[in-house]
């Protein structure tokens, strides 16, 4: 049996840049505000089409400010006119028109709520304020929440850290609570995490740089792709190797384990993805580059064929690519 991903479930998907961990959550963010079934008007028939979307509220919590809407609205519009056309192809019906298809993406896109916070004590607040805000502003369920580049604000909270040490004289007594103040947004950032689990509990899904490419886990993919460290360690932040605490038989279990060295709130990691960036082609000793360039042509010709195989099995087109992953 394959993982299951459950209702509340955090995911994490760590990778280098342009290894396509943005295109990913674009992914699921489609297949969540996609709907179940599509009412399409051609001629003057209403087709009811199987989209096979999950019709849901999507949360978006965009703290790079480069969210996209032109790249997910295309990935709706293909996802939306493969399923139209796999329906009225073997029936002889004729294509859509194009304000058909744009309305029914503009549906889509109302499900979707966008936020842009410039810190991680902003992303808390956020996050601890959704259940709330859902309440009155939120039609449907919300099904996902994604946090995309978490990791922009590591810096800043870096820098901060070091001037708060910075500003204890040398050999000073430090406050008790000087350890827990020093990562304070962090610590509120997990205690909203674990406090939307047990409200919406949504499927949450975390994007992370890798900071120290040349710092890798010991343990290799399959294929032989390395696993990065991360750069906030246990307890400062969940790790999918860690043994999730034991919680009672009887309680929920969303409900958030106890805290770690008493002060850090935790919630166990469901998955954890790496990924990667295309591996770049390397010349043969011997070979010149009329027969690079032949040989490219020719798996750009197998690629071709293969993806027109493939129309209708969820692939992107219109530059929504699967960029690495």
């Amino acid at each position: 049996a394959g993982l299951q991903i459950r209702r509340g479930d955090v995911v994490e998907i760590q990778g280098l840049a342009s290894s396509g961990k943005t295109s990913l959550l674009l992914h699921l963010a489609a297949t969540a505000l996609l709907p179940r079934k599509a009412h399409v008007r051609i001629d003057r028939h209403v087709l009811e089409v199987v989209v096979g979307g999950k019709e849901e509220a999507v949360v978006w919590m965009d703290c790079t400010s480069r969210f996209d809407v032109d790249r997910l609205a295309s990935l709706l519009r293909h996802h939306l006119d493969t399923s139209i056309q796999r329906y009225r192809a073997p029936r002889g019906i004729g294509a859509p028109r194009d304000e058909e298809l744009d309305g029914l993406v503009d549906e889509c896109l109302t499900r979707l709520h966008v936020f842009y916070p410039s810190s991680t004590l902003q992303l808390a607040a956020t996050i601890q304020g959704l259940p709330e805000w859902a309440k009155h502003h939120v039609a449907e369920e919300v099904g996902s929440v994604l946090i995309d580049g978490m990791s922009e604000f590591a810096w800043a909270d870096q820098y901060a850290h070091e001037q708060r040490s910075a500003s204890f004289a040398p050999g000073a007594p430090r406050p008790v609570d000087s350890s827990a103040s020093s990562q304070a947004p962090l610590r509120l950032l997990l205690a909203a995490i674990a406090h939307l689990r047990r409200t919406l509990a949504p499927l949450i899904f975390v994007t992370q740089w890798v900071f120290r490419p040349h710092a890798t886990l010991p343990q290799r993919s399959s294929d032989g792709l390395p696993f990065y460290q991360h750069h906030y360690a246990p307890p400062h932040w969940p790790s999918i190797s860690t043994v999730p605490p034991v919680i009672d038989v009887g309680s929920d279990p969303l409900d958030s384990p106890s805290l770690l060295d008493g002060m850090w709130p935790t919630f166990p990691l469901k998955l954890h993805i790496t990924t990667h960036p295309p591996q770049k082609a390397v010349f043969r000793k011997g070979v010149n580059l009329d027969t690079v360039m032949q040989e490219q042509k020719k798996r750009l010709k197998e690629r071709d064929k293969l993806f027109k195989r493939a129309r209708g099995l969820g692939t992107a087109a219109g530059g929504m690519g699967t960029e690495g992953i």
